[in-house]
C-alpha cells in the first residue's frame, strides 16, 4: 500500500479510536454464536444499503442518519447492512484504481461511528461489479480491489462494531477481463483469489476484523460450509429466497450447522440477504422466517426490505419507514416484539 495511503488511513484510526473509546460495543464470535461485549446474542440486522447517503457532503450533520439509527434501535434492530459501492457510480467507495475516495471513506467512518455509539453492529458488505467508469464499463481490476479492502479495513481499524463481507455474491459479482484473464473470470477463479489473496490481505491490515464472503441465493449449503472452511472465513453467511423461503428458513440453518459442526468448523450462521418485498409481501412470511431462523440455531437473520431498491435513494431526508412498502412497514412495527420471544 503507498506510503500516503497509510499515513491517512492512520490517522483516520486514530481519530475514529477517539470517538470509539467511551462507548464500544465489540462484535465477536464464540463458535456458533455472534456475541456482543462479549455476551452471546442473536442480531437482527436491517438492509441499509445506501445508508451513507444520509450524512450530507459538507459533512456538517448527521441528524437524518441518527433519525434512521435511533428508530431501528426503537423496533429491535440490532445492526444494519451497507453497500459502500452501491449502485450510484459517483458515489462509490472505491474508484477505479481501487483507491478510497476521501469524501465517500469519511461519510462510511461516521456512519459506523454513529452505529457504534447507538449500539449497533454495521456489517460491510462489499462488491467489484458496481465500480464503473464515465462509459458505465466495470474498471476496477481484482488486484486494484484487494489494495481497496485493505485501505477500508485500515480506515475501519478501530471500528469493533463491524464485520467484512469481502464480495457480495461472489459467484455473479465478478471482475472485469485484465492480462490473465483475457477472456474473463470465472467464479471458481474470483472463488480462489478471495480465498488465498484477498482474504488474507485484508487480515493482514485488521487481524480481528471478523469476515465473511457471501454466495448467490439458495446455493448448496454443503458447499458454501466447505469453501468458508477453506477460506478460513469467520462468518457462514447465507442468501436465501423463492418460493417456500420463509420455511426453508430453518431447514437451511439446521443443514449449515450440521455441516460445519461435523467438520469441527462452528461458526455463526448468518442469513444476511432473504426475500424481500416485492418479490413477498407477506408480512407473515418474515415472521416466520425470523422465527424460524432463531429456533433452528442461526446467529443473526436480516429484515431484507425494498429500501435497496436505486428508486428509493437515501439521498432525501425522507424518513426510512415511510419508503418501506405497507407490509413491510407492519413487520417492522412488530419486530422487536417477535425478536424477543
Amino acid at each position: 500500500m503507498p506510503f500516503v495511503v497509510v499515513e491517512v488511513a492512520a490517522a483516520i484510526a486514530v481519530w475514529i479510536a477517539g470517538l470509539h473509546a467511551a462507548d464500544a460495543s465489540v462484535l465477536g464470535a464464540r463458535g456458533d454464536r455472534f456475541t456482543v461485549n462479549g455476551q452471546p446474542r442473536f442480531l437482527v440486522f436491517i438492509s441499509y444499503f445506501d445508508g451513507v447517503r444520509r450524512i450530507p457532503d459538507r459533512l456538517d450533520s448527521t441528524s437524518v442518519l441518527d433519525a434512521d439509527l435511533d428508530a431501528f434501535v426503537r423496533r429491535g434492530v440490532d445492526g444494519v447492512r451497507i453497500f459502500p459501492n452501491w449502485q450510484f457510480r459517483a458515489e462509490t467507495l472505491m474508484q477505479c484504481d481501487g483507491s478510497l475516495r476521501p469524501l465517500q471513506r469519511d461519510k462510511l467512518a461516521r456512519l459506523v461511528a454513529r452505529a457504534e455509539a447507538k449500539g449497533l453492529i454495521v456489517d460491510v458488505s462489499f462488491t467489484i461489479d458496481t465500480v464503473r467508469d464515465q462509459a458505465n464499463r466495470q474498471c476496477l481490476s481484482a488486484a486494484a480491489y484487494k489494495n481497496g479492502l485493505q485501505a477500508a479495513a485500515e480506515t475501519l481499524r478501530a471500528a469493533r462494531n463491524a464485520l467484512f463481507d469481502l464480495q457480495n455474491e461472489h459467484d455473479k459479482n465478478l471482475p472485469p477481463r485484465d492480462p490473465a484473464h483475457p477472456n474473463g473470470w470465472t467464479a471458481a477463479g474470483w472463488r480462489e483469489y478471495l480465498a488465498g489473496d484477498v482474504a488474507p490481505a485484508v487480515k493482514a491490515s485488521d487481524p480481528v476484523r471478523l469476515i465473511t464472503i457471501s454466495w448467490t441465493s439458495d446455493a448448496p449449503p454443503r458447499a458454501v460450509v466447505d469453501y468458508a472452511r477453506r477460506a478460513n472465513l469467520d462468518v457462514i453467511s447465507y442468501h436465501n429466497r423463492g418460493a417456500g423461503w420463509e420455511s426453508k428458513t430453518a431447514s437451511y440453518a439446521a443443514t449449515l450447522k450440521t455441516l460445519a459442526t461435523q467438520g469441527g468448523f462452528a461458526r455463526p450462521i448468518y442469513f444476511q440477504e432473504p426475500n424481500r418485498a416485492p418479490f413477498d409481501a407477506n408480512a407473515a412470511h418474515y415472521k416466520a422466517a425470523l422465527a424460524n431462523a432463531k429456533q433452528a440455531g442461526a446467529a443473526a437473520w436480516t429484515f431484507h426490505n425494498s429500501v435497496t431498491d436505486t428508486s428509493k435513494p437515501l439521498a432525501g431526508a425522507k424518513p426510512f419507514e415511510t419508503l418501506l412498502e405497507p407490509g413491510e412497514r407492519a413487520f417492522l412495527a412488530r419486530l422487536k416484539s417477535m425478536a424477543e420471544q
